[in-house]
């Protein structure tokens, strides 16, 4: 059994394919264990480009096609930003919001020091999509 074991994608380097090859004791080569994850995951690339997650104009932009890459994308986002959840920072609130150009979700999350921050994730790449 393997686990993706992916922290924010691809943006870590080889993290999900090594782990890939590493489950299957060697048989899939890097290239092979690329397609997996792409095919698996729904991204070919780094699983969140754009802003930096302050306002609706500067979101995070998910790039995952199946909701529950995109998810894991956003609590690995966070995580990479603040901290483990639950030690650095806790989720006050998470709500879906939309306009024109989209869906987003809104996350409030309270940091360790006590001050609160707003994050915005772009989700229209895997909202909807399982």
């Amino acid at each position: 059994m393997f686990s993706l074991g992916w922290s924010g994608g691809e943006q870590r380097g080889n993290a999900p394919t090594q782990s890939l090859i590493a489950g299957t004791s060697g048989r899939l080569t890097q290239g092979d264990a690329q397609l997996v994850y792409r095919f698996v995951t729904g991204i070919s690339g780094p699983a969140c480009s754009g802003g930096d997650g302050s306002s609706r104009d500067n979101a995070v932009v998910i790039n995952a096609t199946s909701s529950i890459a995109g998810v894991r994308a956003e609590y690995d986002w966070l995580e990479a930003r603040f901290g483990k959840k639950g030690e650095t920072w806790k989720q006050k609130s998470q709500i879906l919001a939309g306009d024109e150009s989209g869906p987003y979700d809104v996350f409030a999350i309270e940091l360790g020091n006590g001050s609160e921050r707003t994050v915005y994730f772009d989700i229209g790449a895997f909202f909807g999509r399982v």
